[in-house]
């Protein structure tokens, strides 16, 4: 259940939803610790109530839906899944009436999660969360000591502000190198036949991933935070 709320839309036709709540995800933070989530649909996602149409909030991301198919990410199976449809359909229902971005409204919401004193703010558990202004997720991201936030859209001129904020999400030591001499952290996820190469790379193993043992939860590591140098099998 959410101790508070607070969903928009912006310009572009996008909704986003932004969770304070107890956790159940034991990946991130303890069971039942208070973390602040956001989420970010396409216009169309809302509109249909479909996850597959997620052009508009994914982009280029290679683990997004093409034609129906899913690229794999892990918020298109299981548990997460269902928790995002669901979502999406009672945003559906209520298309029409979510309001435009308030500051009035998002400053009770910063105000709220600054009194709960969550243990993380996760930006984007769905969706890019750069389609959020960079003038609401850098408030935001400071309600808790400890961050976490990923984007595939680091290349793109318009999004060099998030820098500091989320990690570039890359997929291979070429596009690793290139992020982090445009002054990124790294967040890098790899397939079993890269690992010879990607071992040899001056990269921390993600200590909350079942290949390290899950020895620390986000929330206790904080490294993705913007300025990390991350790798993760890819999951």
């Amino acid at each position: 259940m959410d101790i508070s709320r607070y969903e928009f839309r912006d310009d572009a036709g996008r909704v986003h939803v932004l969770r304070l709540h107890p956790n159940e995800n034991a990946k991130i933070a303890p069971k039942g610790a208070i973390v602040v989530q956001t989420y970010h649909f396409a216009p169309e996602q809302v509109e249909t109530a479909k996850l597959e149409a997620d052009a508009g909030t994914c982009f280029d991301c290679p683990f997004s839906f093409k034609g129906g198919k899913s690229g794999g990410c892990y918020t298109h199976k299981g548990l997460q899944a269902l928790g995002l449809r669901s979502m999406l359909r009672s945003l559906n229902k209520r298309k029409d009436r979510i309001p435009t971005f308030e500051r009035e409204a998002f400053g009770r919401f910063l105000d709220m999660c600054e009194a709960a004193r969550p243990a993380l703010v996760r930006l984007g558990a769905y969706g890019e969360p750069v389609t959020m202004p960079l003038a609401s997720i850098g408030p935001l991201a400071c309600v808790s000591d400890v961050h976490t936030g990923y984007t595939h859209q680091w290349m793109r001129p318009e999004f060099q502000g998030f820098r500091g904020i989320l990690q570039a999400s890359v997929g291979s030591e070429a596009q690793a190198r290139r992020a982090a001499n445009m002054g990124w952290g790294i967040f890098l996820t790899y397939r079993p036949k890269q690992a010879d190469r990607v071992q040899r790379m001056r990269v921390m193993d993600c200590p909350a991933s079942k290949e390290s043992g899950k020895v620390l939860t986000c929330a206790e590591c904080g490294a993705c935070d913007g300025s990390g140098q991350i790798r993760i099998l890819n999951h």
